[in-house]
């Protein structure tokens, strides 16, 4: 497996570039034009994640290959590459895999899911979020389920319908709604997301 270059010597594991490299491989690594000196650092202090520059053509890798995972990132058009865990079992992962399946049952309509679009997209325009950016409308979704099933008492994600949000109007009817209630964070024109779930 290839992770870097470096002085024409290929670094095969993430323990050789750091015995061998240190941050230097890391910093030589795809960090070219836009990434500013808190980006470099940010990756520096990075202890299991690289951003890659891939050769021979490829555009971007995603995927497994030995021990490490190969993310393309549409957005920004870089590679990141971090090593390989395998999931330990646990308790809780039974009822997340309860929530999310009843989560998928709720099928919000295709305007709402138009909001979060366009509302992710204002949300990484944020300046408190410049390094914590949002990949795509689901994360915001869950993020702000997960914000309201804390705030108020009584709701339990696993057994939320649709109905049951209707019923008892629930932030989460509307992105509107739910920065207004403080689930997420306003947005600029953030009065034109209404559409229900």
């Amino acid at each position: 497996m290839i992770i870097g270059l470096a002085g024409g010597r290929v670094a095969i594991s993430l323990s050789e570039v750091k015995q061998q490299f240190g941050g230097l491989l890391v910093s030589s690594i795809g960090l070219s034009g836009g990434t500013s000196d808190y980006d470099r650092k940010q990756i520096l202090n990075t202890e299991e994640k690289m951003k890659v520059r891939l050769k021979w053509g490829l555009g971007s890798f995603s995927g497994y290959m030995d021990e490490a995972v190969f993310i393309h990132n549409r957005h920004t058009g870089l590679c990141y590459m971090r090593k390989y865990t395998y999931p330990k079992r646990n308790p809780s992962a039974d009822r997340m895999k309860l929530v999310m399946a009843n989560l998928k049952l709720i099928q919000p309509s295709l305007g709402y899911k138009r909001n979060f679009f366009d509302y992710t997209i204002s949300y990484n325009e944020l300046k408190e979020n410049e390094l914590r950016h949002m990949q795509c409308w689901n994360n915001l979704y869950l993020k702000m389920l997960f914000a309201m099933q804390k705030s108020i008492p009584g709701i339990d994600l696993a057994t939320l319908t649709r109905q049951d949000i209707y019923d008892q109007n629930l932030p989460c009817i509307s992105v509107k709604a739910a920065i207004e209630a403080g689930l997420l964070p306003a947005v600029k024109d953030y009065q034109r997301f209404d559409k229900l779930i």
